[in-house]
């Protein structure tokens, strides 16, 4: 008797045991959708230009990210983090466009023509906090076969910016690194134990401040802009 009750004890406590950790790793692809956004060149001739509500076409974002699920919360979810590499591009396509122009005291207005400038990024996001629901729970999917889920967290941009013919040398390229922030929302769906289905909606945001030479003006031209994105995500995880 003693043993039975022990055994059904131990068997209780088992049962009682929040869900166990988890490894998961994903691939995904998707569309990328850029703000307009003012940029600001500043000479070494002393003129500081700002150019108005550049457009950017929409491009795509593909990328893989690898996440760490700590144990369940109460039975609702768990947190946990990830390290997710991505990369789009933010593409500024010939356009006209607003300006001012400041030389000392004197500022000047008008329009003007841009030629393309081709911004490429790779990202590199630190998801601190992740937080995902178990929905759905049954002996199969204990995680809940629907996770809603939402992560924030800093992330480093490595970005390439490509000018075409708006400076001489044409065709000029230069890179920056800058720190932001991604933030994302999304629903995971298990398929099996070990294989899901997920969507994602993501912003990121970052600063790029890159360095142009003109021959023409025999200036250094600094060029500074905001990259605000909205990226549309699906892709496949693997849980471990």
């Amino acid at each position: 008797m003693y043993r039975q009750i022990v055994s059904i004890a131990f068997c209780l406590l088992l049962l009682a045991q929040p869900v166990g950790a988890e490894f998961v790793a994903e691939l995904y692809g998707g569309g990328s959708f850029t703000d307009n956004a003012d940029a600001i060149v500043n000479s070494s001739t002393g003129a500081t230009i700002r150019v108005k509500d550049v457009t950017f076409n929409s491009s795509g974002t593909i990328g893989g990210r690898v996440n760490y699920w700590f144990d369940e919360v109460r039975s609702i979810g768990a947190f946990g983090v990830g390290l997710d590499v991505f990369h789009f591009r933010a593409y500024a396509d010939q356009q006209r466009i607003a300006l001012t122009a400041a030389v000392g005291t004197t500022q000047l207005t008008g329009v003007t023509s841009i030629q393309p400038v081709d911004i490429s990024n790779v990202g590199i996001g630190f998801d601190l906090i992740r937080f995902r629901l178990h929905l759905d729970k049954n002996d199969q999917f204990r995680n809940g076969r629907i996770q809603p889920y939402f992560s924030v967290g800093p992330a480093l941009f490595l970005t390439t910016i490509t000018d075409t013919r708006n400076y001489t040398p044409n065709h000029q390229s230069t890179s920056d690194a800058s720190l932001g922030v991604k933030v994302g929302t999304g629903l995971n769906f298990n398929v099996t134990k070990n294989l899901s289905l997920f969507g994602e909606y993501r912003f990121t945001h970052f600063k790029t401040d890159a360095t142009l030479q003109s021959t023409t003006l025999a200036s250094q031209e600094a060029l500074k802009t905001t990259i605000d994105t909205h990226h549309l995500v699906a892709g496949i995880a693997f849980h471990f």
